[in-house]
C-alpha cells in the first residue's frame, strides 16, 4: 500500500512494501512511485490497464483519490499480488482447453444435463446427433425443443430414472432415433453428479453408436441359424469334434443312422463310439487325418445295437479366423447301394454260370 500525493510522491507505505524491496522506509518515503514500481508502472498510467509486472511478481493495481477537508488531496495506491491466481487460471484454461478438444474428438456422445433435463454442456458428435447446428441449439435446451413430443417422454423417464434411483446405468442398449428420424442403437452410460452436500446436481451421459455392431451381431446370427437349421435338416448324419478329438455337436440324422441321443454322447470320442475292433485303427487314422486335411473314404461302422451299417465318410478340418477348432465328418448311409450292388454281381455270377451250362 502507497499513500502519494498529487504528483505521485510517495508519502506513505506499509511494512510489506519495505519487506518487498528490502529496504527501509526511509528509502522509499519522497520517490516518485513509478521509480519505485518501474516502467510498467508507467505503462498502467498510460494506457489505462490495471495489471502489471513489479519484481517478477503479476500484481493488480487499485487506484483511489483520497480528499480530506483542510488537507491536500492524495491517492491511496494499492497493489494485490496475483501471481499464483493468474497462474491456477493459466493452468485451469490449458486443462479445460485439453478436455474440450478432447471431448469434442471423440465419436461418442458426451453430455451434461441438470435435474430439468436441461444441457449444460455437450460434445460435437452430441450436438450433430442431435441435429444442431451450433451449439447454442442445444445448450440450455431440453429433449421436448429438439425432439418430437413422443420422444422426448420417453428421453424424459429414461434421464428421470437416473435421478430418482441416484445411481449409474452403465453400458445399456438401447434403440433410438438419429436426428434423420433413422433407427440406431446406442450403448448409454450415465453417472449422476452430487455436489459437495451429496446432493444431486444432474448428471453425465455418455452414449456410443453401435448400431454397425449390432447389424453384425444380427447378420452373424441369422447365418448361424441358417447353417444350424440346414445341418439339422439335413438327411446325412454330421458330427463335429473339437481339438481333442472328442464330440462337440451332432444333427438328428447322426442320431437316427447310429442310434444314439445327442445330449449323452457330447465329449464322447467319435472313434470308440462307432466301431469295432476291427476297424478302430482304420477309424483313428482318419480322425487324425481329417484335423489337419480333408478326408474321404468307405467303410462300415458299427451303430448302438451293434449292427453295422455302410457308410460313405466324408472329413474336414474346421478352421476360423487362421484357428484350427475341430473337425467335421459327414457319414452318408450306403448300406442300400453296397447292397444293390452285391446284388448285381451275384446276378452276374449267376449269368456267367450258366450261359456255359447251356451250352452244355
Amino acid at each position: 500500500i502507497f499513500v502519494t500525493d498529487t504528483k505521485n510522491i510517495i508519502l506513505r507505505c506499509n511494512h510489506t512494501v519495505v519487506d518487498r524491496l528490502n529496504t527501509k522506509i526511509a528509502d522509499v518515503i519522497g520517490k516518485p512511485l513509478s521509480e519505485v514500481l518501474g516502467k510498467d508502472y508507467l505503462e498502467i498510467q498510460e494506457t489505462g490497464r490495471t495489471e502489471f509486472t513489479w519484481l517478477q511478481r503479476l500484481y493488480d493495481v487499485f487506484i483511489h483519490s483520497v480528499q480530506v477537508e483542510g488537507a491536500e488531496p492524495q491517492n491511496l495506491v494499492i497493489l494485490q499480488d496475483i501471481t499464483e491466481r493468474k497462474q491456477a487460471e493459466s493452468a485451469l484454461y490449458v486443462e479445460r482447453s485439453l478436455l474440450r478438444q478432447l471431448i469434442d474428438n471423440i465419436p461418442d456422445r458426451v453430455y451434461v444435463k441438470d435435474t430439468e433435463g436441461r444441457k449444460t454442456l455437450s460434445n460435437k458428435a452430441d450436438m450433430q446427433a442431435s441435429g444442431a447446428n451450433t451449439m447454442e441449439e442445444v445448450i440450455g435446451k431440453t429433449d421436448f425443443d429438439i425432439y418430437p413430443s413422443e420422444l422426448a417422454e420417453k428421453y424424459w423417464a429414461d434421464d428421470k430414472f437416473i435421478l430418482d434411483i441416484q445411481s449409474p446405468v452403465v453400458n445399456r442398449e438401447s434403440l433410438r432415433l438419429d436426428e434423420y428420424g433413422n433407427s440406431v442403437w446406442m450403448m448409454t452410460t450415465k453417472v449422476p453428479i452430487k455436489d459437495s452436500q451429496e446432493n444431486i446436481v444432474g448428471f453425465i451421459g455418455i452414449g456410443r453408436d453401435i448400431t454397425r455392431q449390432k447389424m453384425n451381431e444380427m447378420e452373424l446370427k441369422r447365418q448361424k441359424q441358417f447353417y444350424e437349421t440346414l445341418i439339422s435338416n439335413s438327411p446325412v448324419a454330421i458330427v463335429v469334434l473339437d481339438n481333442d478329438e472328442k464330440i462337440s455337436s451332432c444333427n438328428p440324422a447322426f442320431e437316427s443312422l447310429f442310434g444314439y441321443e445327442s445330449h449323452k454322447i457330447i465329449g464322447v470320442s467319435l472313434d470308440t463310439l462307432i466301431t469295432t475292433d476291427e476297424t478302430r485303427a482304420e477309424a483313428v487314422e482318419y480322425t487324425q487325418q481329417v484335423m489337419n486335411k480333408p478326408v474321404h473314404a468307405i467303410s462300415k461302422r458299427r451303430r448302438k445295437d451293434g449292427s453295422m451299417v455302410d457308410v460313405e465318410i466324408f472329413g474336414v478340418p474346421v478352421i476360423v479366423g487362421e484357428e484350427k477348432i475341430g473337425a467335421l465328418a459327414i457319414y452318408h448311409n450306403i448300406s442300400e447301394i453296397v447292397r444293390a450292388q452285391l446284388e448285381a454281381e451275384q446276378a452276374n455270377r449267376s449269368k456267367t454260370e450258366f450261359i456255359p451250362n447251356m451250352r452244355h
